[in-house]
């Protein structure tokens, strides 16, 4: 089934087996369908990358295949070959392994020529065994179940070798081995050892057993040469040699040969043999390619196959055979690898190709499927094989479905049903033309498509359909729906629904469904097979699905349904199954989800449809359940009932990590060099049926927020990491959809620079808040030296206000009270004027003092200190009834910024005068607090407290003291608080950055210092 495209090795396109060229003259003659092409032949030679000169073969249970050849040790994941490197502790220069095996525990014992010992692979690592003094080589490794290693070479001394608490011994005279070269050991699955035996002092050849708990081998001779023992699927053991294969049999002696059931191969020098899942036997010849038979249930074999390099095979010279854990047939030759993998997709031999022209094909209603070819007519019935039913003379165009059970067959110029008379025949008029399609209605009317022309006949003769139904086309495919109604194409871009009498056409393209390619009647309805969709015709109503959502509608031809409940729809890309529920739904609610799987020339199906031109029916389902497909190749055949689908998860694995220069090998859990922010991450999936459609996601968390979907592709690249901790996570599916869920999971730790750590970050801060506290800073100067010149501005404002008004208004009316009091002593007045005028100068006399007061407060901040302010005006208040007064100091007295020392003199007062006049307050204490950091005055009292309405809303409606209070304190860079609580009185604050409240007595510069010192010298 297809997932994704294969591209792993070179296909030899299906087991080029069929009929003559598996022949050899001593063989037996073979079926015209040998068993050999029910499997997919598949090839890698050094070209794909494969070894040449493959000894040996194995698989681990992580899924691997591993491949002894003359170049070294490689595993396969069924798309790359990777060498693996192994250290000659021991061995030769020039040394390769020439044995493999997998003990029970999943290490992987490695035998090499050239003296080089035994390794074994245990935790991603060749490691030697220390075999002492080794043989030349090692032909042989043979694990039991024990924990026992056992190994052979085929010389004349140190023959059998045994692995046991960790030390090798030679082991031959301890079972009293008898003389002669050991070749081909096995280990049955009961613990039995076997070996063959070739003496060279008479040329004889045996059979050695060594039983489970034995300490001697038993002997029996052999019919040929180079004997080879397996047992089967059903557990019977086989022995094949240069005479045949035939079963072994328990007997009085132990042992004892059944007759020959398969003879021996053409060239057959040294045998190896396997059985697969299906219990086929598969052997080796060293020289002649290799053999194959399926095992019977009778204990005889099948017919003798023979596969060669001349077949597509990669060489004659075969040394190594393995069937892996799903059913996969593999060999090992001089020039590469060899895979074999079970297929249900059947080229059909008994049926011909027609190498003149098209192939038909129809089912008739008892599940007799007929297919129409060169020399006829093959009829099929269920559970046989095709036989030729009837041979035709002349041209025939079409078959189609009988309602008497039969077919007919259209011919050029007549059409009769198939065991009918010629006396039947039914001519067809008018001059000789291609005929596309036929079907016959419920009402036994037979119709025919063709150029320009839909015809139908029944008891009164031909009649035509309006050329204006036709859309003034010819018409190709017809079918008969199951309500009866008659549905045609018309030469692709329309397809007609004929009603009774009444004939209306459709649009492909307006449907959605692009160019029609075919028509099918399946069980309940028709089919509109198009280039973009599929149409259903329902009791005339018509739904649609369209390939842009379900891609496996795309270049449709045909389809069948079988009463099993699915749908075969046949494409150009292959054969697509879904379930026909599934498919219903999708036509009733588009959009709902279908599962499809699709066959293509890796399940068998060498090759696509017949032509386009080719109409009418390519696919039949018997009576028997086998689907029967027509491609331009000949006629296929599928068994639906066989296919079991890969049920095995792939074993995922990480292969690498690849970071800049450094590559990493099966990473389990990796550190990464600093600053890496770059890598790749190679992985695949351990199923070796058809590699290119396994499918993967991954994700790296922390990273990636979902699964990603990577297709068939095997790495995984990220880019603009940063340090620390990620999990990379893969999973995958085999070919038939099989998921393994747990996958495989990597940790790469990636470490900070020194830029990176947090070392580096603390003192990024650390530099960030010194430029904060920096930047803070000289805004607090700049705030501090335009507060300052706002004041001094003000300062100096006041001081030219207090200067003007002195020499102004002050000197004007001292000036005018001179001159009044001129008047006043003028005699002539009289008394009452010299009164007023005397009273207007006392009056004019308290406002002169009132002004040179007010001038000399514009001008007294800078003299007089705040202490010594609020002293003075609580001493006034002292003078009159009121609450109790307290003036404190705390900290050392500072010289205040004039303004300040004002503005907070006046919002005293205020306080202070607020606290009388509305608290009802009996203590008032004022505090000024002298701080290093900032300038402090409190006002609290004991009175009845200000309301928190008041506050929040600045003051009451139409005063403006609160207000000013802190338009005051905000003024000189200050601010004000107010704490409050209902008859538990008020505190007011004051407070002012020291920065901005006090006056700064800089000191001189060193320089400076010098000079005036220089200067008081």
């Amino acid at each position: 089934m297809r997932r994704v495209l294969d591209g792993a090795g070179r296909m030899a396109g299906g087991v080029r087996v069929l009929l003559a060229a598996l022949l050899v003259a001593a063989t037996p003659v073979l079926a015209a369908t040998p068993d050999l092409a029910r499997y997919k032949h598949s090839s890698w030679t050094r070209d794909d990358g494969a070894p040449e000169g493959i000894r040996a073969l194995a698989q681990t249970p992580d899924g691997y295949l591993w491949v002894a050849g003359q170049d070294g040790l490689f595993r396969f994941d069924g798309v790359h070959f990777e060498r693996v490197s192994s250290p000659r502790l021991q061995t030769r220069l020039g040394s390769a392994p020439r044995a493999l095996a997998v003990d029970f525990r999943g290490n992987l014992w490695i035998g090499y020529d050239q003296g080089g010992g035994i390794a074994v692979y245990r935790g991603g690592k060749v490691v030697d065994t220390a075999m002492p003094d080794p043989p030349p080589i090692i032909l042989g490794i043979m694990p039991a179940r024990d924990g026992t290693i056992w190994a052979n070479w085929g010389g004349w001394e140190n023959r059998l070798w045994r692995y046991r608490k960790g030390r090798w011994d030679s082991v031959e005279k301890e079972y009293a081995l008898p003389f002669g070269a050991l070749f081909n050991g096995y280990s049955a699955p009961d613990g039995t050892l076997w070996f063959g035996l070739w003496d060279p002092r008479d040329l004889s050849s045996h059979a050695l057993r060594l039983a489970p708990g034995s300490t001697r081998f038993a002997t029996f001779p052999t019919r040929g040469r180079y004997p080879a023992v397996a047992n089967d699927r059903r557990g019977r053991l086989w022995l094949s040699d240069t005479k045949g294969t035939g079963r072994i049999l328990p007997g009085r002696l132990g042992s004892e040969l059944a007759a020959v059931a398969l003879p021996a191969a053409p060239d057959l020098v040294y045998p190896t043999i396997r059985f697969d899942h299906r219990n086929a036997l598969w052997g080796t010849s060293r020289s002649g390619g290799i053999f194959h038979a399926r095992a019977r249930d009778d204990d005889s074999l099948g017919t003798l196959e023979l596969l060669r390099a001349r077949d597509g095979l990669t060489s004659d010279l075969t040394n190594a055979i393995l069937v892996d854990r799903e059913g996969n047939v593999w060999i090992g030759t001089e020039q590469g690898l060899d895979r074999f993998r079970p297929i249900e997709i059947v080229a059909e031999g008994d049926v011909p190709v027609n190498p003149r022209g098209s192939m038909t094909i129809a089912q008739a209603a008892d599940g007799t499927v007929y297919i129409g070819s060169a020399e006829g007519i093959y009829e099929i019935r269920a559970g046989a094989a095709p036989k030729l039913r009837k041979v035709v003379k002349g041209q025939l165009q079409v078959i189609c479905p009988a309602r008497n059970g039969s077919i007919w067959l259209v011919h050029t110029g007549h059409a009769v049903r198939l065991g009918d008379a010629e006396t039947g025949r039914i001519p067809i008029p008018g001059p000789p033309g291609p005929i596309h399609a036929c079907t016959e209605d419920a009402q036994g009317r037979l119709w025919l498509t063709g150029e320009n022309a839909l015809r139908w006949h029944d008891a009164t003769g031909w009649h035509r359909v309006p050329s204006k139904g036709l859309g003034g086309g010819g018409t190709e495919e017809v079918v008969t729906a199951p309500d009866g109604r008659v549905v045609f194409n018309i030469r692709g871009a329309r397809f007609g629904i004929i009603s009774g009498t009444s004939v209306r056409s459709e649009s492909a393209a307006g449907l959605g469904i692009g160019y029609v390619n075919g028509l099918t009647r399946v069980l309940d309805y028709v089919l509109v097979n198009g280039t973009t969709g599929v149409a259903r015709i329902r009791d005339g109503r018509i739904s649609v699905i369209r390939a842009g959502r379900y891609p496996w509608a795309a270049r449709l031809r045909d389809a069948v349904q079988t009463p099993a409940g699915d749908t075969w729809l046949l494409a150009t890309a292959g054969l697509v199954r879904v379930k026909t529920a599934e498919l219903d739904r999708a036509f009733d609610n588009p959009g709902s989800p279908v599962t499809a799987d699709t066959f293509d020339s890796r399940d068998g199906l060498a090759s696509g449809p017949q032509h386009y031109g080719i109409r009418g029916t390519q696919i039949a389902v018997g009576g028997d359940g086998r689907l029967w497909i027509l491609t331009r190749t000949g006629a296929f055949r599928l068994d639906p009932s066989r296919l079991k689908g890969n049920k095995i998860p792939p074993v995922v694995s990480i292969t690498g990590v690849t970071a800049g220069d450094l590559n990493v090998r099966d990473p389990r859990e990796l550190t990464l060099a600093e600053g890496t922010s770059s890598l790749a991450i190679s992985y695949t999936a351990l199923s070796l049926t058809v590699p290119a459609r396994n499918q993967f996601r991954y994700r790296l968390e922390g990273v990636d927020d979902g699964w990603v979907d990577p297709g068939s592709r095997r790495q995984a690249f990220y880019t603009r990491l940063g340090p620390g901790t990620y999990r990379f996570h893969v999973i995958a599916a085999n070919n038939d959809g099989a998921w393994n869920r747990t996958g495989a999971t990597l940790k790469v730790v990636i470490p900070p620079t020194f830029v990176q750590s947090w070392p580096f970050f603390c003192l990024c801060g650390l530099a960030a808040c010194g430029v904060a506290a920096m930047l803070y800073s000289a805004r607090l100067r700049y705030l501090t030296r335009r507060i300052r010149a706002q004041m001094e501005a003000r300062l100096a404002e006041r001081e030219r206000i207090a200067q003007d008004l002195h020499d102004t208004l002050l000197q004007g009316i001292q000036g005018l009270m001179i001159r009044f009091h001129g008047l006043a002593l003028r005699p002539e007045l009289d008394r009452a004027t010299k009164r007023e005028i005397d009273e207007a100068l006392d009056q004019a006399e308290a406002a002169l003092v009132e002004g040179r007061e007010q001038v000399a407060g514009l001008r007294s901040a800078r003299v007089t200190g705040l202490p010594l302010q609020l002293e003075e005006f609580i001493a006034g208040l002292r003078r009159e009834p009121g609450p109790v007064l307290f003036l404190s100091v705390d900290g050392e007295e500072k010289l205040v910024e004039p303004l300040v020392a004002e503005e907070a003199l006046k919002i005293s007062r205020e306080a202070i005068l607020n606290a009388t006049r509305h608290a009802g307050a009996s203590r008032i204490a004022v505090n000024i607090d002298f701080r290093p950091d900032r300038f402090l005055v409190t006002v609290e009292d004991d009175g009845v407290g200000i309301d928190e309405a008041i506050i929040a809303a600045g003051g009451r409606e139409g005063h403006f003291g609160l207000r000013g209070m802190a338009e005051r304190a905000q003024r000189v860079g200050g601010a004000l608080s107010i704490e409050t609580a209902q008859n538990d009185g008020a505190r007011i604050v004051l407070e002012v950055p020291a920065r901005v409240a006090y006056l700064r007595q800089r000191r001189p510069s060193p320089l400076r210092r010098t000079l005036n010192a220089m200067a008081d010298r």
